[in-house]
Order: structure tokens, then sequence, then C-alpha cells
């Protein structure tokens, strides 16, 4: 007896219930977050059921460009002003990549996907009863300063609730028992708490998207229009009678405004827009092989004048990050791994199709305006759910499933 059939199916069980636990933890801890994602991993390859990997990974776009993009990033080490800490934080932030392929192994079976999905449910559940009671009560279990949110800022805690908003109404359409008004009710909750309540303007138009996109998932195109054409009255009648939903676009508009007239360099908007401009000129400056990895803040420092503009190590925007590092290259790479999730998610069983491109919007949305590939909250959410909904993929039928669900 060899040892993946003495000790193989020990530590598989193990990875598992780490895993599991890991969904709890997500939204509430970075640190038991990183601890559990890297027991989780190490049972995973413990457990060295390599032929099941190797079929499970075969043929995965989402498994080869994550593994790819990592590989660059080593790479890319090799070349550039970076300092070698700056390069192993770099890597360090970007690890997460690798835990897509190794997360995988967990999700091999539904009863353990359904679980994970539904532990991820009830702790945001949580975190969205307390953030309601903060708001209303000034009760608080941390010492965050924002009025609506508790552990986290309100861009990661609103971009987890905008998803799982989304995932509240998927449960309410697939379950046909009663305890479906209880997903709808709780989807409620969590639109007034987006709109109503939480400060982030990302996480705003993210759950926005995300209510336009269910809707053309599982309406026919006459009905769906007809639903959306709604939905945008609902959101004109949420900016006129919500301050704090119109207060956050209005005050956009004034520091793009402040900024052109070179007053408001340092508001959330014009910080974003002098990084994203950073990018482009070391783009420019290296189009095929960018500055190399980490080299983003020591280029930063050479083009702005750090005594006017506040210095920082990333552009604060998903595709402009690595392609100021990686270059063209690295931007095809990222690009491989959007598009492979999107052509993927169409051989994936119909409920985790929807979620799966749920999630990959969230990702192209967040990430036009953060770095949520690059950030620890948001970034192990997002590889935990790429592993999840894509499991199944390995398992797929010859032909693109057409059933919508």
């Amino acid at each position: 007896m060899n040892y993946q059939q003495r000790f193989g199916y020990r530590w598989q069980q193990l990875a598992i219930i780490m895993g599991l636990t890991l969904a709890f933890f997500l939204p509430w801890s970075t640190a038991l977050t990183a601890i559990f994602s890297g027991i989780t991993v190490i049972c995973v390859l413990l457990a060295a059921n390599w032929r099941a990997y190797y079929a499970l990974w075969r043929g995965n776009l989402v498994v080869i460009s994550s593994m790819l993009l990592y590989l660059l990033l080593i790479v890319a080490c090799a070349y550039g002003t970076a300092t070698w800490p700056q390069r192993l934080n770099e890597l360090r932030h970007y690890l997460v990549f690798l835990y897509i392929p190794l997360f995988m192994p967990i999700f091999q079976q539904e009863r353990w996907r359904q679980y994970a999905l539904h532990i991820f449910l009830i702790s945001m559940t949580l975190i969205l009863v307390f953030s309601i009671m903060k708001y209303y009560l000034q009760f608080s279990i941390s010492a965050k300063s924002d009025p609506a949110t508790i552990i986290h800022d309100h861009i990661s805690e609103g971009l987890l609730l905008a998803f799982t908003g989304y995932l509240y109404l998927a449960q309410w359409r697939q379950l046909k028992s009663n305890w479906r008004w209880l997903y709808l009710g709780c989807f409620l909750v969590t639109a007034i708490y987006l709109l109503f309540m939480n400060t982030g303007r990302t996480a705003t138009l993210t759950f926005i998207g995300l209510l336009a996109l269910f809707i053309f998932q599982q309406l026919s195109l006459r009905y769906g229009l007809l639903t959306l054409l709604g939905l945008a009255i609902a959101i004109v009648l949420t900016f006129h009678f919500s301050p704090n939903f119109s207060n956050r676009f209005h005050l956009v508009y004034q520091e793009v405004n402040a900024y052109q007239t070179g007053k408001g360099m340092n508001t959330s908007s014009g910080l974003r827009i002098t990084w994203w401009d950073a990018a482009g000129k070391m783009l420019q400056e290296h189009p095929l092989l960018g500055v190399g990895t980490g080299g983003y803040e020591n280029n930063f420092s050479r083009l702005y004048d750090t005594q006017k503009y506040q210095i920082t190590d990333q552009a604060n925007n998903d595709l402009l990050n690595i392609v100021a590092q990686l270059g063209i290259i690295g931007g095809l790479v990222l690009l491989l791994f959007y598009v492979g999730q999107a052509w993927q998610s169409w051989y994936l069983p119909s409920h985790y199709r929807h979620s799966a491109q749920a999630l990959l919007l969230l990702m192209l949305i967040s990430g036009l305006f953060n770095s949520v590939l690059r950030d620890a909250v948001e970034a192990h959410f997002i590889v935990y759910f790429i592993a999840l909904f894509h499991a199944p993929f390995s398992q797929r039928k010859t032909s693109v499933d057409t059933n919508a669900g």
C-alpha cells in the first residue's frame, strides 16, 4: 500500500474541512483567511492525488491562465528597478492565483460545493445584520469609523454583500420550497443596505450590474427589457430619495472637476486618475514586458512629484496594475483569465454558470476602480469562488449546455 492509499484520503478529508471553515471566515478576518487558506493548500498537497488533480486541471483555461500569470510575475522579478522586498511583496499579494487550482480538489462533490456556499451565506448574513445594527444603534464589534461597516472598509464589505445579494436572488430562483421567500427577504434587506447605508460607490455600481445580469439570465428578452426599465426607474427614485446614494455620485463629479482644475489631486477620484495615468506612462515606456514585478512604486516616484501626489505601490485597477508591471504580455494573460471564465461558464451546470458569470462581472466592474485581484479580502473571496464554481468543468458535457436553468 503506497502513501496515497494510506494517507491521501485522510488529508483530502482534512482539506475539505479546512476549506469549509475558510468559507465562514472569508468576510471576517484576513488573518484567519490566510491561515485556513494555507492549511487547506498544504492538506491538498499532502493528499498527493496527482492523477486526479491533473484530470481536474487539464484543459481548464482558468487554471492555466492563473498559473501562467503567476509564473510571469516570478520571471518579471529578473528585471526592473524594484528592490527584492518590493518584488516579494508583490508575489505575496498575487499568490492567491495559485490557490485556484489547489482549492478545486475540495469542491469535486456537489455536497461540498453546496455546504461551502451556504456557510458563506450564513457568515455574510451575520455581517449584514451587525452592519445594520451598527448603522442604527451605533452597535460595533470593531473600531471601524465607517457608519455601516463592522470588519473591513466600505469597499470590501460592500463588494462581498453585493455578490451575496446576487446569491440570495439565485437561491430564491432555484428553490421550490417556502424557504425561497426567506432568501428574497434577505436580498431586499441587502439592497436597502447597499443603496441607503453603505458608502461604497464601487459596491453600488457592482450591485446594480449584478441585478441587470440576473434579469437577463433568468428572463426572456421581452420581460428582461421591461424589468430593466423598472430597475432603471427604481434607481432614479433611489437617487432622488436617498441622500447617501446621490451624494456619493455627486462627489465623484465634484472630485473629477476639481482634479481638472488642479485642485483635487488627493481626493478619491483624483488619486485614482493619477495612478491610472502613471500606469499608462509605464506601459508606454516599457510596452512589451513592463517595469517588472513590484516596480510600480519606484517608477511612480520617478514620474511624479511625491510631495504633491500620494505615492502608492499599485494602480488601483487590475488590468493597469498588471500591464504596468508585465507589459502587453501580462495584459493578454490576464485577459485570457477573464475570457477563460466567460467561455468555461457555458459548460457548467446552469446554477454554477450563472454564479460564475456574476463573479466575473463583479471582477470586471470592481477591477476598474480597485486592484481586487491583489487586495487580500477581495482576492481570497474571488479565487475561492472561482475554484468552487469552475470545479465542475472537468465533469462537463461535450457540448455547451444551453438550458437557461
